[in-house]
């Protein structure tokens, strides 16, 4: 046997495999069953042993052969959902997130005024970019897991509590505050 003749036989064994638990997976997503597993998981459950040095592989295909209307289910709730069920999931989780996060990035925008008008004071802004006063206030963190939405509200928040004190932030790049 040639050796390209081995190769394609044991793509066809992983892909008769991946077809085989995604077809389960099917069977799951039509039943409406919940799994609270993640995805990796089911699929890795369902590998037949003599396979498990391919596990990875396996994944990779089964995820391949999904349908194109269907999403993997982000919460590992279902196996499955539709694009309307992932986008409401997807748009749930960010709230709530967003939750979380509001009060501590109140407590930094707090911190970012503060050092912007220290340095204000001091007449130190000349080299000073509102990125670089960002970076410091988040990197004294624990929590590291800002977006750039969280940034920008960051800065927004920033630039308004600094011009509640009479005074106009006229640009962010370098920072150049003036009196109203």
């Amino acid at each position: 046997m040639k050796s390209f003749e081995v190769s394609n036989k044991i793509n066809n064994a992983i892909n008769y495999e991946a077809k085989r638990i995604l077809n389960e997976l099917m069977q799951l997503y039509k039943n409406k069953i919940e799994v609270n597993k993640s995805f990796n998981i089911l699929v890795e459950e369902r590998v037949n042993k003599k396979y498990n040095l391919y596990k990875n592989t396996i994944l990779f295909k089964v995820t391949k052969f999904i349908p194109l209307d269907l999403y993997v289910c982000p919460n590992g709730k279902w196996v499955f959902v539709s694009e309307e069920e992932f986008n409401s999931m997807i748009n749930e989780d960010r709230n709530i997130s967003k939750i979380k996060n509001k009060k501590i990035l109140e407590l930094l925008s707090k911190k970012m005024c503060q050092r912007v008008l220290l340095l204000y004071r001091e007449n130190k802004l000349y080299n000073v970019d509102i990125f670089d006063i960002l970076e410091e206030i988040t990197s004294e963190q624990p929590i590291k897991q800002f977006d750039d939405e969280d940034c920008e509200y960051l800065i927004k928040v920033t630039i308004d509590k600094i011009e509640k004190d009479r005074l106009k932030v006229i640009d962010i790049f370098p920072i150049k505050i003036g009196t109203i």
